[in-house]
């Protein structure tokens, strides 16, 4: 059943697994499976500079590895633009800019903008650090794109609102912390090297929220 004895934690399984588990034998055709990707706009042909608005974050991995790896088909073809075209791409940062789209296409731009006070970061290793006697919250995160790239982040603690936790089981599981911050929205603190169950977010949140006096928001 792609369940774990031990843990109970349900395993990833194939697309064609998963149907064949929903729909009743002999019940269900693929319909369009020779499909390929067209472009009718075909803006290949237009040799023109492209700009691009980013508002999303790296969420949609949750769905399973074929999401994610439209992120690298896509800096992939942004390479192909860029680098064989020689065609100029625009990057313009709004709030929010995260993880996936941090990682990949955002920071690839030959020029690159952001909005003002865009919330822009990328849940890689890292640490964090609470300083309760000068009232201030320090993130430092690494692991961005490029060589030594880091991200640190710096906040007051009266400006956290509350602690949230975001926890989805099942077959594409997700089990992430956060710290509401005023002005900054969403702040992850689980971090990509983290794989903790739920009774250790809950408890990482509690203990959080105690020391930082925060009430506790759940998703």
């Amino acid at each position: 059943m792609n369940i774990c004895e031990q843990c109970g934690y349900y395993l990833k399984i194939s697309s064609s697994d998963k149907i064949e588990l929903s729909v009743d034998p002999g019940t269900w055709d693929a319909m369009d499976d020779g499909m390929v990707s067209q472009d009718p706009n075909e803006f290949h042909s237009e040799e023109e500079p492209y700009k691009d608005l980013c508002a999303s974050g790296g969420a949609c991995m949750q769905e399973g590895s074929l999401t994610l790896m439209q992120m690298a088909k896509i800096s992939s073809a942004l390479y192909d633009y860029q680098s064989n075209k020689k065609l100029f791409y625009v990057s313009i940062l709004t709030s929010p800019t995260t993880d996936g789209v941090t990682a990949s296409f955002g920071m690839l731009g030959d020029i690159i903008i952001a909005k003002p006070n865009a919330y822009i970061a990328f849940a890689g290793s890292g640490y964090d650090r609470f300083d309760r006697k000068e009232g201030i919250v320090c993130i430092f995160r690494w692991g961005f794109p490029g060589k030594n790239r880091r991200i640190f982040l710096r906040f007051l603690m009266k400006d956290i609102q509350s602690i949230r936790i975001e926890v989805k089981e099942g077959i594409y599981a997700c089990r992430v912390l956060y710290m509401e911050i005023r002005g900054l929205g969403d702040v992850p603190l689980t971090r990509t090297d983290e794989n903790l169950t739920p009774r250790e977010i809950e408890q990482k949140a509690t203990e959080l929220a105690y020391f930082l006096r925060a009430p506790i928001e759940v998703f």
